[in-house]
């Protein structure tokens, strides 16, 4: 076997071993509150209204970010409702712009924070979640 028809094997398998491991995690709309451990701290999400719009909550007080969240819904193209979060810096304009994908696990409460401080170097990033994960159709 050469070098690349092994690199091309291990590239399929670990796919296959990693399909029953990472699944989509998906989220009951009605399901809308969720907490985590920051170190001593516990962090609270709320996500609210049509759009989904998350608040933070630290301990009991809201959460002051350096960035705003602004969540909505697109149609993908079988019609399905995605859902998708875009992250703006709050002090500055963005500079440039990040198009975000967050993998095949968790969702985008899971997985948001790995980009959020993007936002610090005048980053504007859209990440959304994949048909069947999070809050999106599928």
């Amino acid at each position: 076997m050469k070098f690349p028809t092994i690199l091309i094997f291990l590239f399929f398998w670990s796919c296959q071993v990693n399909y029953p491991i990472l699944q989509p995690w998906k989220n009951d709309v009605s399901k809308r509150n969720f907490s985590w451990k920051e170190q001593k701290d516990s962090i609270h999400l709320k996500i609210s209204g049509e759009n989904l719009q998350p608040i933070f909550f630290k301990n009991k007080d809201t959460l002051k970010r350096g960035f705003i969240i602004q969540s909505f819904y697109f149609q993908g193209n079988e019609g399905r409702k995605i859902n998708a979060w875009f992250l703006k810096p709050k002090k500055n304009s963005a500079l440039k712009s990040v198009f975000a994908l967050h993998g095949n696990s968790g969702n985008i409460n899971t997985q948001f924070e790995n980009f959020a401080n993007l936002t610090d170097f005048g980053f504007q990033v859209f990440i959304f979640d994949y048909s069947g994960f999070g809050y999106s159709e599928g």
